[in-house]
């Protein structure tokens, strides 16, 4: 998922993939984070302890509520887009389904 080890261009930022971190091309300035969201759940959850319901949440009710976009995004509500995920036991992503449809299966 995302993108690969090596030297890649966003914009007009020349960024390098290397050790799991994203940087600033030929320097050691972070300039983003290259986690999944899973892991950030994942963190998120043990750094808190809080229950899984509120990690998920944080991950997608919330940021949903803060763009105004909950009529469409965050929940499984009748009438909403039918985008969501499959997780296991250990919080891991299975598939990913936009629309309805299976766009990503392990």
């Amino acid at each position: 998922m995302g993108l690969e080890e090596g030297r890649h261009n966003i914009g007009q930022l020349s960024v390098e993939i290397k050790n799991g971190m994203a940087l600033v091309a030929g320097t050691n300035t972070l300039c983003g984070s290259i986690a999944t969201m899973d892991t950030c759940v994942k963190i998120f959850l043990q750094s808190t302890g809080c229950s899984i319901e509120y990690a998920l949440e944080a991950a997608s009710l919330h940021p949903a509520e803060a763009l105004g976009i909950v009529h469409k995004k965050g929940t499984l509500n009748f009438g909403v887009d039918a985008d969501f995920i499959f997780l296991d036991s250990d919080l891991s992503l299975l598939s990913t389904w936009i629309a309805g449809k299976c766009v990503y299966k392990k």
